[in-house]
């Protein structure tokens, strides 16, 4: 299941990548076209403004990004992406450095959750600290990472057992 996690936040931050370098790459005609819809449905041409809250106000707000803004959005969201399905991958393959892989990633977003957490409580923001803090103690525990529970020999010889074919970890 955390694989297909993974997978899942691989496919939507690599969307996000995509989208930032094209509102980076097309932002004159991006707007462009804004200017042509708040002027046909609010008639900005006759001084009325746009909403300044709302769904079009949030639309509106990306663009006042600055392009190198836009990029680096983009740079960070396709290296998280790539990431994630890394991790995606390994997970999927049965692979140990996956396992530690995803422990350290999921490890070094727990004092921005924490700190999140504390400033404001959401069902979200909880929700996913639970699911990040359960997937943290499963990967200690049942694939017995930072040598609990005997360790990588423990786990290779649970998985030669469970397999019946004999697990080869390349």
């Amino acid at each position: 299941m955390i694989a297909v996690d993974r997978a899942i936040h691989f496919l939507v931050l690599g969307g996000l990548a995509v989208l930032a370098f094209v509102l980076a790459s097309h932002r004159a005609r991006i707007e462009s076209l804004v200017a042509r819809l708040n002027s046909f449905f609010f008639g900005t041409r006759t001084g009325a403004r746009p909403p300044a809250h709302g769904f079009v106000h949030e639309v509106e707000r990306p663009l006042t990004l600055d392009v190198n803004t836009f990029r680096l959005i983009g740079a960070a969201a396709a290296a998280y992406a790539l990431l994630e399905g890394a991790e995606a991958y390994g997970l999927w393959r049965q692979r140990r450095w996956a396992e530690y892989l995803t422990f350290i990633a999921t490890t070094l977003f727990v004092p921005y959750e924490v700190y999140e957490l504390a400033a404001k409580l959401t069902v979200i923001r909880v929700g996913a600290f639970v699911l990040n803090m359960a997937i943290l103690v499963y990967l200690l525990f049942a694939k017995r990472l930072l040598g609990l529970r005997g360790g990588a020999a423990a786990d290779e010889a649970a998985r030669q057992k469970d397999s019946g074919w004999g697990y080869s970890s390349i």
